[in-house]
């Protein structure tokens, strides 16, 4: 009795798992169904995508204030302080040189270069203005010449070597023979010339040929 017993549950199990699984393939069918929409409609493709994608999170990137350290073409001029991706200043900008990150301290060191430079340009101005006045204030550069006889024509000619020698000997101030501009002079009179100082400042200064003497000679015009 007990052995036939045990052999109808057994079976009574069996047909109840059975059922089981099929009900749950029912369900996951009319499930999947649901999700693709009738008839494969866009609307229950949409469905099924939107369960089964991942929301993808965007890496948000960083910006740094940065001030410039030279002039760069890119960004601007020393000093400016702009905005730059944190990649572009980390991996390019910081390990070249261009810039640092903005803080009061390095603020603070370029405005005292700027503020150095400035007093420097300052200082050569006043010593080129200085160098000019005291040229100027020589009075009359005069040079004695050979001349042909009978006429004003000197032998040779005055050269700008000549000039920057005579002015550094009147003056005490050190004259580049290549920064003495002067016309042809070659015979005896009166010239204009000017000395560059800087590359703005310029001393004029008046130039006079005398004759040292008549007579000849073998010298030809240079």
């Amino acid at each position: 009795m007990v052995q036939v017993m045990s052999s109808a549950d057994a079976s009574l199990r069996r047909r109840n798992t059975g059922s089981l699984l099929v009900l749950a393939a029912v369900f996951a069918l009319a499930g999947f169904q649901l999700l693709r929409g009738p008839d494969d409609s866009l609307a229950g493709q949409e469905a099924f995508a939107n369960v089964a994608k991942v929301p993808r999170m965007r890496k948000k990137r960083y910006r740094v204030k940065v001030v410039l350290l030279k002039d760069d073409p890119r960004l601007g001029l020393k000093g400016d302080v702009v905005d730059v991706r944190g990649g572009f200043y980390r991996n390019h900008l910081y390990p070249d040189g261009v810039v640092e990150r903005m803080d009061s301290r390095i603020i603070q060191k370029i405005e005292e270069e700027k503020e150095s430079k400035r007093r420097a340009k300052q200082e050569l101005l006043n010593d080129a203005m200085q160098k000019k006045m005291k040229i100027e204030d020589s009075g009359m550069f005069v040079f004695k010449k050979k001349a042909r006889e009978g006429s004003n024509r000197i032998y040779g000619s005055l050269t700008a070597i000549a000039v920057a020698e005579e002015v550094a000997k009147a003056t005490g101030i050190a004259v580049r023979p290549v920064s003495v501009s002067l016309p042809k002079v070659d015979q005896a009179g009166e010239y204009t010339a000017t000395i560059e100082i800087t590359e703005d400042i310029y001393a004029n200064i008046k130039v006079k040929v005398v004759p040292e003497g008549g007579g000849g000679g073998d010298s030809e015009d240079s």
